[in-house]
């Protein structure tokens, strides 16, 4: 059984928690924590631990700023295609919603209405593509995408949030899907 966890969250956002929540983070993340968590679609200010969808190193350490875009891939036309050519619907649905727009920043409701779905209900497409770019890239601790910061809602549930991949990626994607 993978009890890895794939979380990015902005540095500015991490540092936005209580001291106690960051902590309590590492330790999960560390896996010193009794119990298993999975990551969900988008951070939200009343689960931030549980609902952030993002990257971490192999040791279990949350990524500097410098080591996230690290792990962010290019992505060729070829690794795209392969990329897409092993994804079901929904998912072919949310990449291309991913590279649709005018720039490589895609928007977290753009790409759920695209697939038919709350954005809250994505986390097992964010899964998909993650576990589908690390096989494609032969790179364990690779990602497609970065976060942006999210909106909240007043209860503070994230509602959306930008997401950018880089521009090699975003050319690729456009290419694969005649864009």
């Amino acid at each position: 059984m993978d009890t890895s966890v794939s979380i990015l969250i902005s540095q500015s956002f991490f540092q936005s928690l209580s001291l106690e929540v960051r902590e309590a983070f590492i330790v999960a993340l560390r896996g010193d924590a009794k119990g298993s968590s999975e990551a969900a679609a988008m951070p939200s200010a009343a689960t931030e631990s549980e609902n952030t969808s993002t990257p971490s190193s192999s040791s279990g350490e949350l990524p500097g700023p410098d080591e996230a875009l690290d792990a962010q891939k290019d992505l060729s036309v070829s690794q795209f295609k392969n990329l897409v050519g092993g994804c079901g619907a929904k998912t072919k649905a949310a990449l291309k919603a991913m590279v649709n727009g005018p720039t490589s920043t895609f928007r977290v409701a753009a790409v759920a209405n695209a697939v038919g779905c709350a954005p809250t209900e994505l986390s097992g497409i964010w899964g998909g593509i993650t576990k589908r770019v690390r096989t494609v890239t032969d790179d364990p601790e690779a990602y497609l995408w970065v976060w942006g910061e999210p909106e909240l809602d007043r209860s503070g549930r994230c509602i959306d949030q930008d997401g950018t991949v880089t521009e090699v990626t975003y050319r690729s994607g456009r290419r694969v899907f005649g864009l």
